[in-house]
């Protein structure tokens, strides 16, 4: 035993490193990519792509389409003046003098105010025909009414908008003030159904609202509207509320939220420092419908995190939030370099995602792309979970590369995600050199074997993310920022999805300044309108596919990796199971010297068979480890330590762990370690905490003590009376119907048998 651990606090460290150069065997992946997604499987194909404005700056924000095709298109223009291919657009209601507007330009570019802060301009909405050609109606909002930012339709033709009131607002005709008990915010909403003819409003609210958010607007089965701002509500087409909800608005942490539950998702990432590089440690909250904490991911506390995995902590950060159109949490994250911690599973770093989804949905999933070769860059992740459970359900990489003898990854942003009617991912954001496009259907005349292609693009992927339907830069776009997702982070495009004549089309709409390199494809507008911004719009058109089945979970998630967040054991009532079944079924066993390094050693365990536990305090649980998944301390307090291995420095391999635990309270519990040929039988206190929702599992965490020469760790007679303390942390789940405690046979009996024992 002295031999094997002889050097326990001396290891040293190993690592690879990539030496450049392209390895033997892989092609160019620009150019492998590139003529992989020219004319891909279940493509979608530009209808139309446009221009849209007048002399002066406007932009759009929101469009939707009619059943036989029709384009509702929604925009706001800053002022002084809007026409649209030279023709003035009626007023709807009492019209104001125009503001002095003047666009704020840096080094040459325009920098727009922000879609949800400017409100002295006029909103304004065209109707375009089935074939996009031509302009068969518009309207505009007096000036200083407010900012329309969001639009709507449904299956009978009704059109519905909201936005954020202006001074000016009562210009627009009468409307219902509504009032909630619940409703916050510094300033207001509206939500309003327009006439066919665009003459008034068949209804129109205003409530309390937060002016720093973006109102959207989702039609949901049955025909119910769905607004989510601030604030919450659910309408009916007659304007009449059925259900109102305070939602809230992040400042700093990035948001999504489900239309039909208001359930949310948010998340960001805490810094911290491991002594080698920042630490952004990632976190996803899940939130149930009552703003009740469900699920907590990603958010790994440095007791979990030896120095391998610390990178990918280091180089992950969330940056969208979002809900598809099954009511399942999307998030983007963003990495710095190849490592990143969206490559795992929310609750287990050690497995990586996309084994984890084929084993659990028997579905694959992502893009072939991969960041081998990448040095420092922004790259693109994407993650599907379940609600239910937090189980991953889809993963992909989105990026670019840089051709040529290079042949390495390139940066990707992404700014917005939303979700076609039949679930497809809409994606939109801004690329460096290297973007990989659908190059037989793009709206830019960009050079392919230049290998420059970037700059703002969007793209849809398919429901399981492993293919491109669409993909292409749109040269002068995403000058405005039309949707908040927190303070630091918006998105630069909206999109609109409807099925028409039995297929789908999307469309996309920004902001944009004139650029030779984009390509109209049957515009409505000739040329740019002027000024410096005018909106810019693509229809696509693609076959409907069926959408995925819905995916059953045998076992919940047990619990978050995070040991200091969370409920404590009076939450808890009823048993549970630590299982060798259950999915996420990493215990941890670690050794703590009386000099405080973390950890000098960590061995991550499993449960041994069924073993039932009730919280009040009784029950028992057996955890084996095998020698091979040990993680090492390095030299000094660093506080670090290294990769899963099985061989100390001199080569010797790492005995296997038992650790038997028996419960003898709420708060208190017996053990025996068994480590070589060493028994040791301790008591010690334990802690059992609720993983919200406690339906969903528990932490068990506890400490036993023994010395040095106990375990066969000592290296001289100095340190043979040095205490170590042994710490453990295992999860657990409810246990099923009719499970049973198993009881000691007589109060103060030993402890646990250990295997092989009589």
């Amino acid at each position: 035993m002295n031999i094997i651990f002889s050097k326990f606090f001396l290891f040293a460290l190993g690592c690879v490193c990539w030496a450049g150069g392209v390895p033997r065997g892989y092609a160019d992946r620009f150019r492998e990519y590139t003529e992989q997604y020219a004319d891909p499987k279940d493509g979608a194909r530009p209808l139309a792509a446009s221009y849209l404005g007048g002399s002066g700056d406007e932009y759009l924000i929101a469009g939707d389409f009619l059943p036989d095709g029709t384009l509702y298109l929604a925009g706001n223009a800053f002022g002084p003046e809007l026409e649209i291919r030279g023709h003035r657009v009626p007023v709807l209601g009492r019209d104001s003098s125009p503001p002095r507007f003047t666009m704020p330009m840096r080094n040459d570019s325009p920098q727009p105010p922000k879609s949800w802060e400017y409100r002295d301009g006029a909103a304004f909405i065209v109707r375009l025909s089935p074939d996009y050609t031509r302009i068969t109606g518009g309207i505009r909002f007096p000036w200083g009414a407010g900012v329309l930012t969001d639009l709507v339709t449904d299956a009978r033709g009704n059109l519905y908008i909201a936005g954020l009131v202006g001074d000016n607002f009562d210009s627009l005709g009468p409307s219902r003030r509504f009032t909630h008990e619940s409703f916050e915010g510094d300033k207001e909403s509206f939500l309003g159904k327009l006439k066919h003819d665009f003459s008034g409003f068949d209804w129109l609210l205003r409530f309390q609202d937060h002016s720093h958010n973006t109102p959207q607007l989702r039609v949901l089965d049955g025909g119910l509207l769905s607004f989510v701002g601030h604030n919450g509500l659910h309408v009916n087409p007659n304007g009449e509320i059925l259900k109102a909800a305070h939602v809230g608005v992040t400042t700093g942490w990035q948001r999504g939220v489900c239309f039909s539950t208001f359930a949310q998702v948010q998340g960001d990432f805490h810094r911290s420092n491991t002594g080698r590089e920042p630490w952004h440690r990632p976190f996803v909250h899940i939130l149930n419908p009552d703003r009740s904490m469900r699920l907590r991911f990603y958010q790994f506390h440095n007791r979990t995190v030896g120095t391998n995995w610390s990178r990918l902590v280091s180089d992950s950060v969330m940056r969208l939030a979002a809900f598809d159109r099954n009511g399942q949490p999307v998030i983007g994250g963003w990495s710095d370099g190849g490592n990143s911690l969206w490559t795992r599973v929310p609750y287990d770093m050690t497995r990586p995602v996309g084994p984890a989804i084929r084993e659990t949905t028997g579905r694959n999933t992502g893009l072939p792309f991969s960041t081998w070769g990448a040095w420092v860059g922004s790259f693109l992740h994407l993650n599907r979970l379940d609600f239910e459970t937090g189980n991953p359900l889809t993963n992909t990489l989105f990026i670019a590369y840089i051709g040529g003898s290079r042949n390495v990854p390139s940066s990707v942003r992404g700014d917005n995600l939303d979700f076609s009617v039949d679930n497809d991912l809409l994606l939109s954001g801004g690329s460096a050199s290297g973007l990989i496009q659908t190059r037989d259907h793009v709206v830019n005349t960009l050079d392919y074997g230049s290998d420059y292609i970037g700059g703002s693009f969007f793209a849809i992927l398919t429901e399981n993310w492993d293919n491109i339907r669409y993909s292409s830069a749109v040269p002068g776009a995403g000058q405005v920022d039309l949707q908040r997702h927190s303070s630091g982070q918006s998105g630069t495009y909206r999109f609109g999805s409807a099925r028409v004549n039995g297929r789908t089309r999307v469309v996309a709409v920004t902001g944009a300044v004139q650029h030779d390199k984009f390509k109209p494809v049957s515009p409505v507008q000739n040329a740019f309108g002027g000024g410096t911004l005018d909106g810019l719009f693509v229809v696509l058109e693609m076959d409907t596919l069926p959408m995925s089945p819905p995916v059953t979970f045998q076992f919940p998630t047990a619990a978050s990796r995070e040991l200091t967040i969370g409920e404590t054991a009076e939450t808890l009532s009823g048993l549970f199971v630590v299982s060798s079944e259950l999915r996420n079924n990493d215990s941890i066993v670690f050794f703590l010297d009386s000099t405080a390094k973390k950890w000098p050693l960590q061995y991550r365990a499993n449960a041994v068979g069924n073993n039932v536990v009730d919280v009040s305090g009784s029950g028992r649980f057996a955890l084996r480890a095998e020698g091979d998944r040990v993680e090492l301390g390095e030299e000094g307090n660093s506080g670090k330590t290294r990769r899963l291995g099985g061989q100390d420095g001199g080569g010797r391999p790492y005995p296997d762990l038992e650790l038997h635990v028996e419960l003898t309270s709420r708060r208190t519990a017996r053990g025996v370690i068994i480590l070589c040929d060493r028994r040791l039988e301790r008591s010690g206190p334990l802690h059992m905490q609720a993983i919200r929702p406690a339906t969903f599992g528990m932490a068990i965490t506890g400490k036993f003590q023994a010395t040095k020469a106990e375990l066969g760790l000592s290296e001289s007679p100095a340190d043979a009376n040095d205490m170590v303390t042994i710490g453990w942390w295992a999860p657990g789940r409810p246990a099923p119907e009719g499970a049973a405690v198993e009881r000691a046979s007589t109060p103060g009996s030993r402890a646990p048998a250990a295997p092989g024992d009589p």
